[in-house]
């Protein structure tokens, strides 16, 4: 048997010696007993007393002791079994439309999986969920290696608890459109081995794009702001300041971006805005936007923009107010969030990533966790609980029965 959290152990020592110093220290007072000399004595009391070197209470020592000792091993964490050898591992497969070979998925899934003991497979597209290797099949919709990963993460700690190594491997083309922000903090809350192997990207297909683009004057901030952000270079955009029109929704149904920017002050309070993998700080103003597809978020997790399709197109809502003073909305931050804007409505950015930074490499895996048996914990718990009660029992007896025999005993010398 070994234990879990070994320190619970020494601290449990160290009680057990305090409380047997306290008993050693606090000596039994002697009852009081008539000399049997006392008639030859002096006028006076007829009583002595005399020093007994023994430790008080032996039984609600033993007691006391018993019940710390079962504490400390409970709170050690007794474990009776020891993890499983061999190699763990979970398995990521990109499902999306970033793919180009469904076959070529399938052998990297399979590689993946030789020499594993044990292994979780894991797709995503839109969506994560566990799959079988018959169930790899390519969808086309966008995929979100966010989900992926948080599942992955959490059948790894599983499979850690009987697995003496788990390692997690993610088969992805790591195309932009599947990264986000949240990846880098996912991936750090598993100390294990994270490690990818790339498949062929899909060729991304060209967008039907709207007419020529329409934006505000420069005079309106928001016209500015779309410029420094590259929209007079990017065709079929229309960016409104007003209430849509006949004009707006058939330029969207015609393939077109639509941004109805809604007008809104500035505020005075600083806010910070992400999108498009960037992030922007700045006293800007907030409104809230319809429902629809989010592409802007405040750093409380508001939505700030949304994004409704229509016809061949869309339309975009945006609920920001940008400050009229200064060159904020100049900056290159704040033109790589807007850009978020300007893509095209159901356009795949499949361009891979050269680097992935949310990896660990293929070193540091994690040892499976020793976990404690329940069953013996809670026995030791018990066995605790009663040593307690039967040490306050015998405490109370014996103080209902010193005080008739005192009392007999000093009525006797009397």
């Amino acid at each position: 048997m070994s234990f879990a959290f070994p320190l619970a152990l020494g601290i449990g020592a160290v009680a057990l010696a305090v409380v047997t110093a306290l008993h050693v220290l606090s000596w039994r007072v002697p009852e009081p007993r008539v000399l049997p000399t006392a008639r030859f004595l002096p006028g006076g009391s007829p009583h002595a007393r005399w020093r007994r070197v023994a430790p008080s209470d032996a039984g609600v020592w033993a007691l006391r002791m018993l019940a710390l000792a079962a504490l400390s091993l409970a709170a050690a964490g007794p474990v009776v079994s020891t993890p499983s050898s061999g190699v763990a591992r979970v398995i990521v497969a990109d499902l999306s439309r970033a793919v180009s070979d469904v076959a070529e998925l399938r052998d990297s899934v399979r590689v993946a999986q030789q020499g594993a003991a044990e292994t979780r497979l894991v797709g995503f597209d839109s969506t994560a969920r566990l799959i079988s290797a018959d169930g790899v099949r390519l969808a086309p919709v966008r995929g979100e290696l966010t989900a992926g990963l948080v599942l992955a993460v959490r059948h790894a700690r599983a499979l850690a608890e009987r697995r003496g190594e788990v390692e997690i491997i993610v088969v992805t083309p790591a195309v932009r459109e599947s990264q986000s922000v949240a990846l880098g903090a996912i991936a750090g809350a598993w100390p294990g081995s994270i490690s990818w192997r790339r498949v062929a990207a899909a060729t991304p297909t060209s967008a039907s794009l709207g007419p020529d683009t329409v934006l505000p004057s420069t005079d309106d901030v928001v016209g500015a702001a779309m410029r420094a952000a590259g929209a007079a270079s990017t065709a079929g955009v229309r960016v409104t300041r007003n209430t849509l029109t006949a004009a707006d929704t058939a330029f969207a149904r015609s393939g077109g971006v639509v941004v109805e920017w809604l007008a809104i002050a500035e505020d005075t309070t600083l806010g910070a805005l992400s999108g498009g993998g960037r992030a922007m700080v700045g006293r800007l103003g907030r409104a809230s936007v319809p429902a629809g597809t989010p592409l802007l978020q405040w750093s409380d997790g508001e939505v700030a923009a949304t994004q409704t399709s229509l016809g061949a197109g869309c339309v975009r809502r945006v609920g920001v107010g940008l400050p009229s003073r200064g060159d904020f909305v100049l900056r290159p931050g704040v033109s790589a969030v807007l850009r978020a804007l300007l893509v095209p409505c159901h356009a795949a950015d499949l361009t891979p990533t050269e680097q992935v930074s949310w990896t660990h490499g293929v070193t540091g895996k994690l040892p499976a966790a020793a976990q404690p048996n329940v069953w013996i914990t809670r026995a030791l718990i018990l066995l605790a609980l009663v040593a307690l009660v039967a040490e306050m029992m015998v405490r109370r007896r014996r103080r209902t029965v010193a005080v008739p025999m005192r009392a007999s005993q000093l009525e006797k010398a009397a």
